[in-house]
């Protein structure tokens, strides 16, 4: 893990340096749409402990967006990501999971033929999660809730945060529209894992006693969508 967080960053440092160099340097914004699938094992484990509380699902419909610079031999990605998901009743008893966070890849264009790119990837990242829990309250008077400081403090909900540093790596496959040259569209296919097991806090940043401590490891696959940016 010591490897990758010393070399990553030098490795950025000496690709951008190179590429100053050189005018062959192509610009693209990006998005991209898709899920993830990660399991927190301890927080899940105290929630089903707890009956009144539903547990996280395990996938994540996420949305990146960000900026590629592509250079001849190599290209730097700086990405934004989100997700959020809902398990149980909306309406009920339900537990919902969002994440935020960005990372930097470096892409090694190592297959082209044609309009195919194929681009493997290696990278460094941060990820925020928040977990909110909601009781059932579908048999609380609502009269109840206007009268009573008690019930009204009765339907409040629990929520957890928990924050990961971590590195990624996977695959892009991108294939150039034939009728928008500088457009182009593809998959992408990955994996992350953080260098550290981390206690999930109360309040965003409140520790708590014996808390469940978990790691962040996960599969992601999305499809991309890349506009490059013209020079005038």
């Amino acid at each position: 893990m010591k490897f990758i967080t010393i070399v990553m960053p030098l490795l950025v440092w000496a690709t951008t340096t190179t590429a100053q160099k050189t005018k062959q340097v192509k610009r693209y914004l990006y998005h991209s749409h898709g899920i993830s699938f990660q399991q927190f094992t301890a927080i899940n484990k105290r929630i089903a402990a707890n009956p009144m509380y539903q547990q996280t699902k395990n996938s994540t419909g996420t949305l990146d967006f960000g900026f590629i610079t592509n250079y001849k031999k190599v290209a730097i990605s700086y990405n934004l990501n989100a997700g959020n998901s809902l398990s149980g009743n909306r309406n009920k008893r339900s537990t919902s999971i969002n994440f935020l966070g960005g990372s930097v890849d470096v892409l090694f264009p190592v297959y082209k033929v044609k309009t195919i790119t194929v681009n493997p990837f290696v990278g460094l990242g941060f990820e925020k999660f928040k977990v909110k829990l909601n009781k059932d309250l579908s048999t609380v008077p609502f009269d109840s809730l206007l009268g009573s400081n008690n019930n009204q403090q009765l339907i409040g909900n629990l929520q957890f945060s928990n924050a990961f540093a971590l590195y990624r790596f996977g695959l892009q496959v991108v294939i150039q529209s034939n009728k928008k040259l500088k457009n182009s569209v593809g998959l992408q296919v990955g994996y992350l894992n953080s260098f550290t097991k981390n206690d999930w806090k109360a309040n965003d940043t409140q520790s708590v006693l014996n808390a469940p401590k978990d790691k962040l490891a996960k599969l992601f696959a999305s499809i991309i969508f890349r506009y490059q940016l013209i020079k005038k």
